[in-house]
């Protein structure tokens, strides 16, 4: 019984915000296509208390890229995480306050290949998870 307390979220929604999201280029002014769509997430703990976020898929299973393409028209299609297979047991991203979790995401990954032509386009992350929502800002890449 104490090992099934232990595994439920402990994130309390009395926060407005208890978590942020970031999304940085990892290198802007890189020359080579593969790294210059690379994008580093983050997501922060800004609440009072320890979060803990189940997932199945990966730790970014609530995240979604919207892809706009320089017409603003969004391009992107599914979620992050339509990519990955499940666990066989769920696991458990546990954040402290103030700490943040970071991982490097691909800025076309829910972009179909069709789609993928050259162009200017601006990109933001949007990660959902137990009612709450953080969105980042906008990135810009032109390939």
């Amino acid at each position: 019984m104490a090992s099934e307390l232990a595994r439920k979220p402990c994130m309390l929604l009395t926060d407005p915000q208890p978590l942020t999201c970031q999304l940085r280029r990892m290198d802007e002014n890189s020359r080579c296509s593969s790294v210059s769509l690379m994008a580093e997430i983050e997501l922060k703990n800004t609440s009072t208390s320890p979060i803990e976020i189940e997932y199945w898929l990966t730790a970014l299973q609530g995240l979604n890229l919207i892809v706009n393409d320089g017409n603003g028209k969004v391009v992107s299609e599914g979620h992050f995480a339509d990519r990955f297979s499940p666990t066989l047991d769920p696991r458990i991203l546990r954040l402290e306050p103030g700490e943040s979790f970071r991982a490097s995401v691909h800025l076309f990954a829910t972009v179909p290949h069709a789609l993928q032509v050259p162009g200017n386009y601006s990109i933001k992350a949007i990660y959902e998870y137990n009612g709450f929502q953080a969105e980042s800002g906008f990135v810009s890449v032109s390939t």
